[in-house]
């Protein structure tokens, strides 16, 4: 919102012409900012403040190109990380380094309750207890309630959440957090 109009709508206005280029050094900040700047130039030429119709739109824009945020880069730009082992979420940011990330070194109800509650990506390492781990993770997300994980195999899932975070999961037993973090996808 903040790239839209003030490097959107106040340039072009400032400068007399829409800049063709960037608008931000983030390339998802920017693609939504290209994105949503039609809505925002209308609300602010009509002089119109954000309302449901304006809440509505952007969450329609966004959406519509949610492939673009689905990139893995993205995914895990924000993070929140349950890990049983510190080399686990060593391993993570040495893959994903660009990001503010919340840590809980245990697997519990607790955390994970606390987890559920974060609007940002949700990754669980296990390598320890998987079968009781596991069995947590479960419990703690309804989207979750169907799913049959085999806690005696190395394995990665993901699965995108109804307030539109992911939640990923990574399950090892032979192979490391490393190993199989090189191989994430989203399913």
């Amino acid at each position: 919102m903040a790239t839209a109009l003030g490097n959107g709508y106040v340039s072009a206005r400032l400068n007399g012409k829409e800049n063709p280029g960037n608008w931000y050094q983030d390339k998802y900040i920017n693609h939504m900012a290209k994105r949503i700047y039609p809505v925002v130039k209308e609300y602010a030429e009509a002089g119109r403040s954000i309302d449901k119709s304006f809440v509505d739109a952007y969450v329609r824009i966004y959406d519509a190109n949610l492939a673009t945020f689905s990139e893995m880069e993205n995914i895990m730009s924000r993070r929140y990380v349950l890990s049983d082992d510190a080399q686990n979420s060593s391993a993570l940011n040495l893959r994903f380094p660009r990001s503010p990330t919340t840590y809980d070194g245990v697997i519990s109800e607790s955390a994970i309750r606390e987890m559920a509650r974060t609007p940002v990506t949700k990754v669980v390492l296990i390598s320890k207890n998987n079968k009781r781990s596991l069995e947590l993770v479960k419990g703690g997300f309804a989207e979750l309630a169907g799913w049959k994980p085999d806690a005696n195999i190395d394995f990665t899932h993901s699965v995108l959440l109804k307030d539109k975070t992911y939640l990923i999961v990574v399950n090892s037993v032979r192979r490391t957090a490393a190993e199989q973090l090189g191989t994430l996808t989203l399913e």
